[in-house]
């Protein structure tokens, strides 16, 4: 099951059916559906087999409330990286840079709070995060690897109509209790992202590839660096060129797969969809955005997740309220 509502739209659609992997093989056909993706290396990449479509807000619900009364809300393990954890694993990532292993790589941590909750109180948030955030992707999905997921997110990882294409750039991070000026700090972060998505591009071989002027995107309590890269896609190679966009420095780190392969034997937290991808495919369009501004739903509680680029030039303390902020976004609302 998917229901999300795009950028700029006023009506959700919902989607539902059955799961089927993808193959991310050059030359592969773009399926037309819902994507879904995990964080972990070896996820694999997933379609929901559509049985059937709704569009509009008394539809949509419906479907969720169908879909709730067969596979009903689970009951979440329910615990939070403490300070002290999440304190532990930057310095090591400090110690990774320092002896040369990767230039960055992305700490994550998760929130559990605890509250009674049922179907309305779950589709309560998120009318009330479409409200709030106009311009992000409101998603409520249902990952049959790691259940129900509620979200807006504010960076569009991939957008194609027809030949045109744009990959956002979106890194760097400042919280209303930080000074107004960019530091090199979030400025490299930025660059570094940018950097990946061109390689990716030219090892691939895309054509007309250009990046806008960086600028800024405000989102609640916080504001992000970032430009657009655009170019001429192809047809037939979305899954390869997702295959090879995810994840990006923005959300693992870089080298990728270096700081990839750290993550997965060191971080004090399970991500599952977090820092993954969601996306629909229709005829000549594609949108996909990566999994930020989120929490797993069980009837239990919210489990908020959040996470920041770590840097030889990174503040404990700065990073903890960072990662706070991030999860305020929509804590407030729910």
């Amino acid at each position: 099951m998917a229901i999300y509502r795009l950028p700029g739209e006023q009506i959700p659609t919902a989607m539902y059916g059955n799961f089927i992997e993808i193959e991310c093989e050059a030359g592969m056909p773009d399926r037309q559906g819902f994507w879904m993706r995990s964080f972990h290396e070896k996820a694999g990449l997933f379609t929901i087999d559509c049985i059937e479509t709704r569009m509009g807000w008394s539809q949509c619900k419906g479907v969720f409330e169908s879909f709730v009364s067969e596979i009903p809300l689970p009951t979440l393990e329910g615990k939070t990286v403490a300070y002290e954890a999440f304190a532990a694993e930057i310095t090591a990532i400090r110690d990774s840079i320092s002896q040369g292993i990767f230039e960055k790589a992305v700490a994550a941590r998760k929130s559990f709070e605890a509250k009674d909750l049922d179907i309305e109180d779950v589709w309560s948030g998120f009318e009330k995060l479409h409200i709030a955030y106009p311009e992000s992707m409101v998603f409520l999905v249902y990952d049959f690897q790691s259940g129900y997921w509620l979200g807006a997110s504010p960076e569009e990882l991939l957008s194609v109509r027809g030949e045109e294409a744009s990959i956002m750039s979106l890194a760097g991070t400042h919280t209303q209790t930080q000074e107004n000026t960019w530091t090199e700090k979030e400025r490299l972060e930025q660059s570094v992202t940018s950097n990946h998505v061109q390689e990716v591009l030219s090892q691939l071989k895309f054509s007309k590839i250009k990046e806008t002027p960086i600028h800024e995107l405000a989102m609640g309590n916080i504001t992000h660096l970032l430009s657009h890269w655009k170019f001429k896609m192809e047809e037939g190679r979305l899954g390869e060129l997702l295959n090879s966009l995810h994840p990006t420095p923005a959300v693992c780190g870089y080298p990728k797969h270096a700081a990839w392969d750290w993550l997965a034997r060191n971080e004090n937290v399970d991500r599952a969809l977090y820092t993954g991808y969601i996306g629909i495919v229709a005829h000549e369009m594609a949108h996909f955005f990566v999994v930020l501004r989120c929490c797993s739903v069980g009837n239990n509680g919210y489990e908020y997740f959040a996470g920041c680029g770590i840097n030889a030039a990174s503040d404990i303390d700065t990073e903890f309220q960072e990662t706070e902020a991030k999860m305020d976004i929509i804590r407030y609302f729910l």
